[in-house]
């Protein structure tokens, strides 16, 4: 079963691996969704990782199925705390979690193919090459995306390395 975790700090993350793994062994699977954010300093473009659901894990055990190990899990080292309701939200969670695995690069990075599409909206992009730039997405093919930058048109596949956020 898969719970959804809210970490005191995504810096804690490895202080409460440890601890899961001391209570319950290595058969937890860890899941947190990141994409890569290119920020301008100076003359530099510096690359940083960003989770997407900042300090929220997922963590896949068979043993969360007792409610006497999620209680235990509430209390392990760097949790703040569990998300209630997840019982009901198995099949969510899991189709949620192989979207993202199915639009992710080999790097583990989320891609422009997760984020939903929009037309006619202002978006900035936060990776890439047209990092901080402001753009009108004009078309939306399977596999592509076009948006003007200026008076230019530019074309980009799904499977590039940049991202797309609302402004």
């Amino acid at each position: 079963m898969w719970l959804v975790l809210k970490l005191k700090s995504i810096k804690k993350f490895s202080e409460f691996k440890y601890s899961l793994n001391q209570f319950l062994g290595n058969t937890s699977v860890f899941y947190l969704p990141k994409i890569k954010k290119n920020y301008i300093k100076g003359s530099k473009i510096l690359e940083k990782d960003h989770y997407i659901f900042d300090n929220y894990i997922f963590v896949y055990n068979e043993n969360f199925n007792q409610n006497a190990v999620i209680n235990k899990v509430n209390f392990l080292k760097g949790i703040s705390y569990v998300l209630n309701g997840v019982k009901n939200s198995q099949q969510d969670i899991t189709k949620f979690i192989e979207n993202c695995k199915k639009n992710q690069n080999c790097d583990g990075y989320l891609m422009q193919s997760f984020f939903e599409k929009i037309l006619n909206q202002k978006m900035k992009f936060v990776s890439g090459p047209f990092v901080n730039f402001v753009t009108e997405v004009v078309k939306v093919q399977r596999d592509k995306i076009s948006a003007f930058i200026g008076n230019y048109t530019i074309t980009l596949s799904n499977k590039s390395n940049c991202i797309l956020s609302k402004d």
